[in-house]
């Protein structure tokens, strides 16, 4: 009875997709070269039809900002848009600059990935750019 009274509890089409996601390694495709990103504390976060990236640990004056974005699926492409830097306490104004994204692994405030892989531990993501493709690896936290 009183979930009743709470209103309208919704659910998430996204599957695997919903939770927390920590980036563990960064590929460059074009370079051969791996990045281990598991101090990064870097991590996506999905619920409904928001994403949130955030770092978990700010040391040595980093000033990385927690961007809220919309995302969806097309097929297998998910597709990143509309960012807002998250103040939390403050109006939610839009980043005017792609370096806000770029410290979380995009090449701007949107973004596409090929969904390499999906499952309820693992995620496996690559950018769709003409040059310089990532591959970034998560593990489900």
């Amino acid at each position: 009875m009183g979930l009743v009274a709470c209103g309208d509890i919704e659910g998430s089409d996204n599957g695997s997709f919903d939770g927390m996601w920590q980036l563990t390694q960064v590929d460059s495709v074009g370079a051969s070269v791996s990045f281990d990103m598991r101090q990064s504390h870097i991590f996506w976060s999905v619920q409904g039809s928001m994403l949130e990236m955030s770092h978990h640990e700010k040391v040595n004056g980093d000033n990385s900002t927690p961007l809220l974005f919309r995302f969806e699926f097309v097929s297998d492409t998910l597709h990143v848009t509309n960012p807002v830097i998250n103040y939390r306490r403050e109006q939610d104004p839009s980043p005017t600059s792609p370096k806000a994204a770029e410290f979380y692994g995009l090449n701007g405030l949107e973004e596409a990935f090929l969904v390499r892989q999906l499952s309820v531990s693992k995620m496996v993501l690559e950018t769709c750019r003409q040059q310089d493709n990532i591959v970034m690896h998560f593990r489900k936290y």
